[in-house]
């Protein structure tokens, strides 16, 4: 799945104030808006801040364009903080090209005391931050296949592995499949689970608990179906059917493309 995006992050110095104690703040690219960009609080004070963009809208490396990247984005949070924060590095640039994915699990043979794992199994757009996170459960995934042996190793692990992949493939090809230049077809499914998650964004920037529950799932701490639990469900509704009856409020910013905590 094509998505020709590139990224630049770079480290900060941060202070107390910034964001108003907030620790993330991420700024999705959408159908309308190529560009994205985040920044996420580290140890020894620090923020890396990710610029980013699709379809060949790449953000610069020298000290003007980043800037004028980072206020470019719908959202100012990013621009507000670096444009007068220390810069702690130089950004540093990456380009990847497309999403892939290897369904070795299809296989009917494989060759015996040979298996492949992490990236060579699937490949995800860099921006979701998911592939060390989708190896590292694969890693476990093959300890538990060789707790019980090696007879027929590869069919289990591969197994598995398209378990753990499915979670994070619906994530970020479900959104890159979003995008207006992806040229893959987008299923009614997905259509509606993206509708279903541009709302709960917008949710996401006033509610805490909706934000988390999000975060939890990009992260690959819980699975996308958490997020139409009915107790998550129900916010989500709620606050967007709220929202139609008072035009100046969620609906007249642009908070779908924001999550903050």
């Amino acid at each position: 799945m094509e998505v020709k995006v590139g990224y630049a992050s770079r480290f900060y110095r941060r202070e107390v104030t910034h964001l108003n104690g907030d620790l993330l703040v991420n700024v999705a690219a959408t159908p309308n808006n190529r560009r994205a960009g985040g920044m996420l609080a580290q140890e020894g004070k620090r923020w890396i801040v990710t610029l980013a963009g699709y379809f060949g809208d790449y953000p610069p490396t020298d000290e003007a364009g980043y800037l004028a990247f980072a206020k470019s984005l719908p959202i100012a949070d990013v621009y507000e903080v670096i444009r007068t924060a220390t810069p702690l590095s130089e950004p540093v640039a990456f380009k990847f090209p497309a999403n892939q994915r290897r369904h070795y699990e299809k296989l009917s043979r494989f060759p015996e005391g040979f298996l492949v794992i992490g990236d060579a199994i699937c490949s995800f757009t860099p921006i979701y931050g998911q592939g060390m996170t989708v190896a590292a459960m694969e890693a476990l995934a093959l300890r538990d296949c060789l707790n019980s042996g090696d007879d027929q190793l590869a069919r289990r692990f591969f197994k598995q592995a398209s378990k753990i992949v499915d979670i994070a493939w619906s994530i970020a090809a479900g959104n890159d499949l979003s995008l207006s230049e992806a040229k893959a077809p987008l299923p009614l499914s997905m259509r509606f689970i993206n509708w279903y998650l541009g709302k709960l964004q917008i949710v996401a920037w006033f509610d805490p608990v909706v934000a988390l529950a999000f975060m939890k799932v990009a992260n690959l701490m819980k699975g996308p179906p958490s997020l139409l639990h009915p107790a998550i469900a129900r916010r989500v509704l709620w606050r967007n059917l709220r929202s139609r009856k008072t035009p100046n409020s969620m609906e007249s910013s642009t908070a779908p493309t924001l999550t903050r905590y």
